[in-house]
């Protein structure tokens, strides 16, 4: 999660376990929405079994808006 870091979130061990206050004002939608996709996949039980292209997909293009470049040496499920 070193990209959403890079644009100021900071993760907490303690509830809210995110703490937003330090985004850079121009990404804070970005940012939430990029916490929300990484939840999608990563708590929702299966770990991305069921929906494996779907969930490989979102989190590429995550990236992609993150950082803005594609991820480094993947075939893109889905194109930015």
């Amino acid at each position: 999660m070193t990209a959403m870091e890079n644009l100021g979130l900071v993760h907490l061990d303690h509830r809210p376990y995110r703490d937003f206050t330090g985004v850079d004002p121009d990404a804070p939608g970005l940012v939430e929405d990029a916490v929300w996709n990484r939840g999608l996949i990563g708590e929702d039980g299966s770990m991305g079994i069921h929906t494996t292209g779907f969930s490989v997909g979102v989190l590429q293009l995550t990236y992609h808006k993150l950082t803005g470049a594609d991820v480094p040496n993947a075939d893109l499920r889905y194109t930015p």
